[in-house]
């Protein structure tokens, strides 16, 4: 499942000619479930957090904070992303009480911040 993933998300950079690089900040969907939230972030961090990155990758899911809109869950990212350019600043995670454990990345431990 991650290597889907991270292949989704190779291909989404090639396709729009940008590199990973210039990211900073990305919306996950963050449902809840140790194993998904898991999988997402390392496959996030495998594709993101590679090639001599610079600067941490803020990472963000406003399921913990609304529930799960389902049809809606594009548009509430993609408003809460605008809101973060607007203010230069991420809404907290209301419900995470500790980070997920186990996330390796080459960019060192300080490179994803949640």
């Amino acid at each position: 499942m991650q290597d889907a993933e991270e292949a989704v998300i190779r291909n989404a950079f090639r396709s729009a000619r940008v590199s990973h690089r210039h990211v900073t900040f990305t919306e996950l969907v963050a449902n809840g479930t140790e194993m998904g939230d898991y999988t997402e972030v390392q496959a996030v961090a495998d594709t993101l957090l590679v090639g001599g990155r610079r600067q941490p990758l803020v990472v963000g899911g406003f399921n913990a904070n609304l529930g799960h809109p389902n049809y809606a869950c594009g548009l509430v990212s993609l408003i809460k992303a605008l809101l973060v350019l607007k203010h230069s600043s991420m809404p907290p995670h209301i419900h995470l009480e500790e980070p997920i454990t186990g996330v390796s990345t080459e960019a060192g431990d300080n490179s994803l911040l949640m």
